[in-house]
């Protein structure tokens, strides 16, 4: 689903990833790990395609990032969905038309945007906040809509940048556990976060970076494969 092959990117003089070779399978669930400039939001970038790497080769979904001209690299986003930890909400917009947006864009009929929006709104808990403006929302109910946008053309792959950095820690598990009700349907996620406590629950796939490389892979891992002596 995801190759990256000793893929390196710097920033002037500075290193921000060193070699990363990666493959995650399509349906994984993986935390991205590491503290703040390890490479995390780099990674996440070059997967966007907001940025090129400076050597190596990434495959998503059998697309050679490469090989992707400007004309088809809206196609290529399609395949994609991309949940920010600073929500982006547009604020004169209901929760529906936030949503919806994503499906309008693609000229989806209002009949089907209509059901498809219900369906997402249902499925992270905001089916009674349809009308609701952002500014009536709390932080984490403002994920979730950030959320039911990034999943309302059904991805291929969910990438999450911090998603819970700005939320408690109650709505913080909510939003993981609402992630991983995704990946359940056949979803491919990968989040990068640095919350130790979200990412030693769950048991998932942990690839932990530093300064640019990967120092940890573990399948069913904690924040450090060492805390567990694997």
């Amino acid at each position: 689903m995801v190759i990256l092959e000793n893929v390196e990117k710097r920033y002037a003089d500075e290193m921000a990833l060193d070699g990363i070779s990666l493959h995650i399978k399509k349906g994984e669930f993986v935390f991205l790990t590491g503290q703040s400039g390890a490479g995390k939001t780099t990674l996440i970038n070059l997967l966007l395609k907001d940025m090129e790497p400076d050597q190596g080769r990434i495959v998503v979904n059998g697309v050679d990032l490469g090989k992707v001209t400007p004309h088809y690299l809206y196609r290529y986003r399609r395949i994609l969905g991309v949940v920010f930890q600073d929500f982006r909400l547009i604020p004169e917009w209901t929760v529906y038309e936030n949503v919806a947006f994503a499906q309008r864009v693609l000229g989806v009929t209002s009949h089907s945007i209509s059901k498809h929006v219900k369906d997402v709104l249902s499925m992270v808990g905001l089916e009674k906040k349809a009308k609701s403006h952002p500014d009536q929302l709390s932080g984490g109910e403002m994920q979730r809509v950030a959320i039911a946008r990034a999943i309302i053309n059904k991805p291929y792959l969910l990438l999450a940048d911090e998603p819970t950095r700005n939320l408690d820690r109650l709505n913080a598990i909510e939003i993981i556990k609402i992630m991983e009700r995704i990946n359940q349907t056949g979803t491919t996620v990968v989040v990068a976060t640095h919350n130790r406590e979200i990412v030693n629950a769950l048991g998932k796939r942990v690839v932990t970076l530093e300064n640019g490389r990967v120092i940890n892979d573990c399948e069913h891992g904690r924040y450090m494969c060492s805390e567990d002596g694997m």
